[in-house]
């Protein structure tokens, strides 16, 4: 009874926000609304809490000053607000510089130009069908940096006019104002996250059962972050229909919806791992270059599958991203004078980026294929 009709407001507002995003194409940041504020000021509200526990503690101790027990208890509120902050995440994987790859960070530089912004400070490759932008602390200093996520196999997937769309997408998260990727929101879950950590709610949701404590813990900030969440995948859908929106004008209508039913197919890629069993012979790149074929090498009656299944997939706005249909259906609905000025892959020397990856590829490659044979040996 309760489930259907949670789908079915689910679906109206995934309706609501596709047809925003629509009258929001030319905006590339996001209109303020009624929810937008509300998810602001829950987040200031949450953000507040580590400071307002340190300033009681402190206020405390200023007050029962030199009685013991309160100093004591002045102490661990204050502990306990520095746990609270959110943690400052530094960038601690291997990270490609301008230096290391001059020819994709010369692409990049084009799109960055395109969509009235700079390129990423550093490039992440990994073995993921996936691509991301996020935000780190730089290792050596306070300064922020932009890093870029490529993954391999849907790099090997997509063809060129597909990749100038997917860094273009990401790209535009710099601009778009994702509330999930920088600034307040983001900052408000690292400190729910500590809230959990603290009362150890991961571990009472899982076994069902706690002291009086965890409960009242857990009714009360699974409810805060029930409402934060709510609050922010709206935002955050929103923020995933404008990159779509620069996408297409940086790469053009066809090669993002391409892009984005190559994603649809995504878990062709990891079925196909098992094909090199047993992982012992070529160990480099082709590991990557088998993922992508599987995808981007799908006969259509599989494709055709794949697409059908995603135009069934429940609109749902308790998500950071739309339904893929819906993404489809908000390119197909923009004007083809959008993308006037786009990017030309044929003006992209892909050829001399591919061999500038080559001895990447192979690294990463060689290395994932001694992790599956060591998986293999141990079973």
């Amino acid at each position: 009874m309760i489930g259907p009709l949670i789908d079915r407001w689910q679906a109206r507002f995934a309706d609501r926000l596709l047809e925003q995003a629509k009258r929001e194409v030319d905006h590339s940041r996001p209109r303020m609304t009624g929810r937008l504020a509300l998810g602001w000021a829950l987040s200031f509200l949450l953000l507040a809490t580590p400071y307002l526990c340190v300033a009681g503690g402190v206020a405390l101790i200023i007050v029962a000053y030199p009685d013991i027990g309160p100093i004591i208890v002045g102490l661990i509120l204050i502990g306990f607000g520095l746990t609270l902050l959110p943690p400052r995440h530094r960038n601690q994987s291997k990270t490609y510089r301008r230096d290391d790859l001059p020819r994709l960070f010369a692409l990049l530089d084009r799109i960055a130009a395109k969509l009235h912004t700079t390129a990423p400070d550093g490039i992440h490759l990994d073995e993921d069908f996936n691509a991301y932008i996020t935000q780190y602390r730089a290792r050596f200093s306070r300064r922020q940096e932009w890093v870029l996520g490529i993954g391999l196999p849907l790099w090997a997937a997509l063809d060129p006019e597909e990749r100038i769309a997917v860094l273009a997408h990401e790209m535009a998260h710099k601009v778009n104002e994702d509330p999930m990727r920088s600034g307040v929101f983001a900052s408000a879950y690292s400190v729910l996250s500590n809230w959990y950590d603290t009362f150890e709610l991961d571990a009472y949701y899982y076994y069902n059962e706690g002291h009086l404590t965890q409960i009242v813990a857990a009714m009360m900030i699974g409810t805060y972050q029930r409402a934060l969440s709510r609050f922010a995948f709206f935002e955050s859908q929103r923020a995933e229909y404008r990159a779509d929106a620069h996408a297409m004008r940086v790469a053009g209508a066809e090669p993002v919806i391409s892009m984005l039913e190559a994603f649809t197919r995504a878990d062709l890629s990891e079925r196909s791992i098992v094909d090199l069993y047993p992982y012992t012979g070529d160990q480099g790149a082709r590991i990557f270059d088998h993922m992508g074929r599987a995808v981007s090498d799908a006969d259509p009656e599989t494709a055709a599958r794949y697409l059908t299944e995603a135009a069934r997939e429940k609109k749902r706005v308790d998500n950071s991203h739309p339904p893929t249909a819906l993404r489809i259906e908000f390119i197909d609905s923009l004007p083809a004078a959008l993308s006037q000025n786009r990017l030309s892959a044929e003006a992209v020397d892909f050829p001399a980026i591919d061999a500038e990856l080559q001895p990447l590829r192979d690294e990463l490659g060689k290395t994932m294929m001694e992790e599956l044979y060591e998986i293999e040996v141990n079973r």
